[in-house]
């Protein structure tokens, strides 16, 4: 993990809304095992990339 410092500093730090994971970086935890898609509750922070 890196420290948003210098972003701070010179007011160029962007929070992030929706994190993209690639697929074949997905965790288990984050997928339904029967469709294979970003399960319901994980919905609003992630997605996945194609």
């Amino acid at each position: 993990m890196t420290s948003p410092l210098w972003d701070l500093a010179f007011r160029t730090y962007r929070p992030v809304q929706v994190i993209r994971v690639p697929r074949k970086f997905v965790m288990p935890w984050l997928t339904d095992s029967r469709t294979g898609e970003v399960r319901a509750e994980f919905a609003d922070r992630f997605v996945l990339a194609k």
